[in-house]
């Protein structure tokens, strides 16, 4: 049987997957798996915290899924998550939006694996340029990701691949 920490972080997740994950009151979270918020409260300091470990999880989940290949050549594999991301919003557009968005998720690369993996790709990409440099190649990248994302998710346009490779290359020119 599964310990209680465990059945929160699941029940979190499948929340996360199906529903806009702003809306989880911890009363429903905890009535749903049959716990007090005594119990919630033993395990996670605050709803916050609830979140960080969730998104930490679903970051490793969510680098498996996309296999990333950070011995690839980067910037293949750069368009391939971007385009994987992108297509993620259009079918799972809760779960995207609480990876891209929410704010436990702080862009610290040593917990998030994602992150981590995306950074050395960027590394890979601009091996001769310094660390602010590569940082902010990563907000650009984010950035474009995110909001493209959220057009998709709101059908206010749909993926285009041209689109996507074209934006990538430009934000890689030096």
């Amino acid at each position: 049987m599964k310990n209680t920490k465990s059945l929160i972080l699941d029940a979190t997740t499948q929340w996360i997957r199906e529903k806009d994950y702003r809306e989880i009151s911890l009363r429903t979270l905890t009535n749903s798996i049959g716990i007090t918020t005594g119990a919630f409260y033993k395990h996670f300091n605050s709803k916050e915290d609830l979140y960080y470990q969730v998104s930490i999880l679903l970051s490793q989940e969510l680098t498996e899924r996309l296999n990333i290949d950070i011995t690839a050549e980067p910037t293949s594999e750069l368009l391939k998550v971007a385009e994987q991301i992108c297509l993620l919003f259009k079918n799972e557009p809760y779960l995207m939006e609480f990876i891209m968005l929410n704010q436990s998720n702080n862009l610290d690369t040593q917990n998030f694996m994602f992150l981590d993996a995306i950074n050395k790709l960027i590394q890979q990409v601009n091996p001769t340029e310094n660390e602010q440099s590569n940082k902010a190649l990563f907000i650009q990248l984010w950035s474009f990701i995110q909001g493209y994302g959220a057009l998709i998710k709101n059908k206010i346009t749909n993926y285009d691949h041209e689109l996507v490779k074209n934006t990538l290359y430009k934000f890689l020119e030096k």
